[in-house]
């Protein structure tokens, strides 16, 4: 999900700027990707017309199928997640991963993710999740901000 309008971000740079270079960084990873399909789509929550058109210009260096989706008819993180999970229920038939617009990846991230899953898979017979998750420390009350 993306959204170049927030504020309060630790990090010190435009959102914007954040947006462009997370998404890079998935694009990279996906780029990176042997042996398996992946298709990327973007849920964007009411950007900038700039940033849309500087995210349409990242995901067109993706070698796998892209979709950008508007998210039309509401906004906030509550609307954009129900369309999340309508589309999840819809499109989903393997390996769904979710991101929100300031996750970084390593080259070998989405890669190693897939690899992951068949692997652990295999070894259980059973369905596995790999959650990785967002800065917990960020949304935590005990949270110290150096300066």
């Amino acid at each position: 999900m993306l959204n170049d309008t927030g504020d309060g971000r630790y990090i010190k740079v435009p959102k914007a700027q954040l947006v462009n270079v997370c998404v890079s960084s998935l694009v990279n990873s996906i780029n990176h990707v042997q042996g398996h399909d992946v298709e990327l789509v973007v849920l964007d929550d009411h950007s900038s017309d700039t940033c849309v058109a500087d995210i349409k210009n990242i995901l067109s260096h993706c070698r796998f199928k892209t979709t950008f989706i508007p998210v039309d008819g509401g906004t906030g993180n509550a609307y954009t997640m129900k369309r999340v999970f309508e589309l999840v229920e819809k499109q989903a038939t393997d390996l769904w991963y979710h991101i929100e617009d300031d996750y970084l990846h390593y080259p070998e991230a989405i890669h190693d993710m897939i690899d992951t899953v068949d692997d652990f898979e295999g070894r259980t017979g059973q369905y596995v999740a790999v959650n990785p998750h967002d800065d917990v420390w960020r949304y935590s009350t005990k949270f110290i901000q150096v300066s």
